[in-house]
């Protein structure tokens, strides 16, 4: 049951609509086209508002990811979610002191943290590398802090507070 009213996250797939609800007993919900809940996944104990963040690769891939966790599942095709593995490392949790991450993305094969209004209203982006998560900040120019950014198998699209940007991915050679 929902304690608190919202949803953290939508992601639209297969004939289903995955949510993360703000605070409820599971933190992803599937959901057929009209509304039935069909499933639940990472369950928590009652009260505890799991939380999750859903998001798509640039090969369409659905994910989720845990900040409490920090750990990362992939959607499967018997629409269950599935361990990462080693081949991919959570961006999250971010480091001691540091800010929440308010979304993720991929760019290209790796999972980015985004975390809004750093120093200088400046977003900070955080990666995973070889085990340890370091922090950064993204330079848009003055003013212009990055809002989100999201990728899928046709390309990809960056937010800040003055423009958008929409590009296709470059091909391989």
């Amino acid at each position: 049951p929902l304690r608190r009213g919202g949803f953290r996250d939508v992601l639209a797939g297969r004939d289903s609509v995955w949510v993360a609800p703000a605070c409820a007993d599971s933190a992803v919900w599937r959901l057929s086209p009209s509304g039935k809940l069909l499933s639940t996944a990472f369950d928590g104990a009652p009260g505890s508002c799991p939380a999750a963040a859903l998001e798509r690769d640039w090969s369409g891939t659905p994910w989720v990811l845990r900040p409490d966790a920090g750990a990362i599942f992939q959607l499967g095709f018997d629409l269950g979610w599935h361990p990462a593995g080693d081949g991919i490392a959570p961006p999250a949790p971010a480091p001691a002191g540091s800010r929440a991450i308010d979304s993720w993305f991929f760019w290209g094969a790796e999972p980015f943290g985004l975390s809004r209004g750093g120093a200088g209203d400046a977003a900070l982006l955080y990666r995973n590398a070889g085990g340890r998560v370091e922090a950064f900040q993204e330079d848009c120019g003055a003013g212009n802090s990055l809002v989100d950014v999201a990728g899928d198998e046709r390309g990809w699209a960056v937010l800040t507070r003055q423009w958008l940007r929409l590009a296709d991915h470059q091909p391989r050679e």
